[in-house]
C-alpha cells in the first residue's frame, strides 16, 4: 500500500512516479516530502491565517485545491491519505523512509518501471467495509467484528431518512 521513491535531487524521482502515475489503474495519493521549512507563502491569507491560530487552511480554487497545516509528521500525512481512500501511496523523496515499513524503490539502483509496476498493483490496498480509528491509528478488526460493525451501523441507519447511501461516513469525538 505505501511506495517509497527515494534518491538524490536530480535522480529522477519525479519523472520516474509521473510514468508510474500513468499506468497505474488505482487511485494513488502521492506524498512529496520536502526539505524546505515552509511552502506556503509567508504574508498571504492562507499563511496568516494558520499563524493567527487554524489548524488548516484550505484554499479551493476553480481547478485546484490546496490544504496547508503546520507541521505533521510523515505518518501522519500517510494517515490522512488512507482517510481519502487511497488504493496506493507513493511517498517521494524522503531519506529516512525504511521506518516506514514500505517497499523502498532507489533510484541509484536503475528501477525497471514495469517491474515496479508489476509490484505496485500487488500492493495496491484491499477495500476493507469498515475502518475504525481512534487517535489516528487504525484500529485492528477481525472478519467477524468488521462484519458486525458494518451490519448493525447499516441497519440502524436504514431507519434513518436518507440513510441508505453507498458510502457511509461517521465521526465520533471523545470527550
Amino acid at each position: 500500500m505505501i511506495l517509497c521513491i527515494k534518491g538524490d535531487k536530480g535522480s529522477g524521482k519525479t519523472t520516474f512516479i509521473e510514468n508510474l502515475l500513468k499506468k497505474l489503474d488505482c487511485k494513488v495519493v502521492v506524498i512529496k516530502s520536502s526539505e524546505h521549512n515552509e511552502i506556503d507563502t509567508k504574508g498571504k491569507d492562507s499563511y496568516r491565517y494558520r499563524k493567527a491560530g487554524a489548524k488548516a487552511s484550505i484554499i479551493v480554487a476553480r481547478k485546484e485545491t490546496a490544504i496547508f497545516m503546520e507541521n505533521i509528521e510523515l505518518k501522519q500525512a500517510i494517515e490522512i491519505a488512507k482517510k481519502m481512500g487511497a488504493d496506493l501511496i507513493i511517498v517521494e523523496g524522503r531519506k529516512s523512509i525504511e521506518e516506514l515499513n514500505c517497499f523502498v524503490i532507489d533510484m541509484e539502483e536503475k528501477p525497471d518501471i514495469n517491474e515496479i509496476l508489476k509490484i505496485a498493483n500487488k500492493m495496491k490496498r484491499k477495500k476493507k467495509e469498515i475502518e475504525i480509528y481512534v487517535d489516528g491509528k487504525e484500529l485492528p478488526l477481525n472478519n467477524f467484528m468488521r462484519k458486525l460493525l458494518c451490519n448493525t451501523i447499516k441497519a440502524m441507519l436504514s431507519n434513518l431518512k436518507g440513510g441508505n447511501g453507498e458510502k457511509i461516513e461517521i465521526f465520533i469525538s471523545g470527550s
